[in-house]
């Protein structure tokens, strides 16, 4: 017996987490099956991105600007700002 695929809806979905973190009028979305675990969000704002922590994203811990800038950086784009 054959396997049959279901038609793509045109919208692929990422398999993992996809979370968003609100801080003013900045809020970052992390990807979690995009992540490559480069760290740069971490060297950059180790006050905002703790990954060994829950929240993992502290966004009240540096400027909107600040995290703007970083995220901007995310080399696979699993962050990314909405402002």
């Amino acid at each position: 017996m054959a396997l049959q695929r279901k038609p793509n809806s045109g919208t692929r979905k990422l398999p993992g987490v996809d979370k968003k973190y609100t801080h003013g009028a900045v809020t970052v979305r992390w990807q979690s099956a995009r992540c490559i675990h480069a760290g740069v969000c971490v060297r950059r704002l180790p006050g905002v991105f703790r990954p060994k922590e829950k929240p993992w994203v502290r966004l009240e811990n540096a400027s909107a600007q600040e995290v703007i800038d970083t995220v901007a950086l995310c080399p696979s784009q699993a962050l990314s700002t909405v402002v």
